[in-house]
């Protein structure tokens, strides 16, 4: 249902957009180009799960989900409807998806009276790169020629380039405490590609705001930031995960 509700108001923006009267209108028209930080994670929980790998022998793994610092940048086109309302398109190259900190432990006897302890602390990333477009109500208070705070909201729909696990990498710790053995190692298991994992399109809802700034004439500079709320699975199988980031972003925009 929320796909279709996005659809149709993504539809009736565009239609506001193409039949507005002034339309054609440069005055009416402005271009601009926006880049920044991502700060991506998806809703995946937490986990703490043991897993069995031999009779006897159980590993522990504990893993917490981390914002993972990406970037975005592409432009949009603005039309105003009015002095204080504008409709924004947006076409991004987008980077999302999460850090994660996995922590396994294992203890098990080999001999009686042998003990051997084996613990890791390694680090992965889901890497996920879209091409974003969202469509925007921007809502502009003040002067025309002044300092404007503004807010914005509005849908996004993504479609999916590339994704893909980083390399693991961290340290893991052999101990064997009777012997006084203890050995730690550096840990590096290749990341691969899963896009045929991956759901090639998902839906958002952005909302936020910023300030735009007069640098000339013709040129206004401008600061903001958004919430991506992510509406839909990007998962083909398994857990129901969706993608949410924090856009902060910095652009030019030219009348």
């Amino acid at each position: 249902m929320y796909r279709k509700l996005l659809i149709i108001l993504m539809g009736a923006l565009w239609m506001a957009f193409l039949s507005a009267p002034v339309f054609g209108q440069a005055k009416l028209l402005k271009f601009g180009l926006r880049g920044g930080l991502n700060l991506a994670k998806t809703t995946e929980e937490n986990a703490n799960v043991i897993v069995p790998v031999e009779d006897g022998i159980d590993v522990i793994a504990t893993s917490q989900i981390k914002n993972r610092t990406a970037f975005g940048l592409g432009g949009f086109i603005e039309f105003w409807v009015s002095s204080a309302f504008a409709i924004q398109v947006n076409g991004l190259y987008n980077q999302k998806g999460e850090n994660v900190e996995i922590k396994l432990s294992s203890s098990f006897e080999p001999d009686p009276g042998t003990t051997v302890n084996i613990t890791a602390d390694l680090e992965a990333a889901l890497e996920l790169t879209y091409f974003s477009f969202p469509v925007m109500g921007k809502f502009t208070f003040g002067k025309a020629q002044g300092i404007r705070p503004y807010l914005m909201a509005g849908p996004e729909i993504g479609f999916l380039s590339s994704a893909k696990t980083s390399d693991i990498e961290g340290t893991a710790t052999f101990s064997v405490p009777s012997q006084g053995i203890y050995q730690t190692e550096d840990v590096n298991i290749p990341g691969e590609g899963i896009k045929d994992q991956m759901e090639s399109v998902e839906f958002a809802l952005n909302f936020g705001g910023g300030i735009a700034f007069p640098l000339g004439s013709s040129v206004e500079g401008f600061l903001d930031g958004r919430y991506g709320l992510g509406l839909s699975n990007i998962l083909k199988e398994g857990e129901d995960v969706k993608n949410n980031v924090i856009y902060l972003n910095l652009g030019l925009t030219f009348k």
